[in-house]
């Protein structure tokens, strides 16, 4: 059963506003050591708050830089 209970605190690169993103401190460590790939310790994220994760990039501009797909 997973428990979010780690408020990841991180600033998009671009536009320097600041998202939590909240998560399993489990499953966190399991992909910050390498053990996992972001989209299988932490599936229940939605894309965006996994792409904040890895690229500090947000929703809103990786969309302007990148289009929607």
């Amino acid at each position: 059963m997973r428990i979010r209970n780690l408020i990841i605190t991180t600033m998009c690169e671009n536009c320097c506003r600041t998202f939590e993103v909240i998560v399993d401190q489990k499953d966190y460590l399991e992909w910050e050591s390498g053990e996992k790939d972001i989209q299988d310790a932490m599936d229940y994220l939605e894309k965006c708050e996994r792409e904040l994760l890895l690229s500090q990039t947000c929703d809103d501009c990786w969309k302007c830089l990148y289009g929607e797909d």
